[in-house]
């Protein structure tokens, strides 16, 4: 889990596949087009409804293969920071 992808010098990630999405929570497959790498992308925002700055967390997470294929497949299993 880490605030930036880090697979190659310049990486650029595009949306492969939309996993979860509600109005404060996301988690999306992204490709780097430069490496090939696959990454899952978690965010969550939590408002502050008392006038203060509402939380926005952001996260990346690298797959292997085997974790790409079963996320791609909607499988269930054991992935980093589930």
């Amino acid at each position: 889990m880490q605030p930036q992808p880090n697979c190659c010098p310049n990486p650029h990630l595009t949306i492969v596949q939309q996993l979860c999405w509600m109005p404060s929570h996301g988690q999306n497959l992204q490709r780097c087009r430069h490496c090939g790498t696959y990454w899952r992308f978690d965010w969550e925002e939590r408002m502050n409804f008392e006038g203060g700055e509402d939380y926005v967390w952001e996260y990346y997470t690298c797959l292997t293969p085997e974790e790409t294929e079963q996320l791609r497949k909607g499988e269930e299993g054991d992935f980093p920071n589930s």
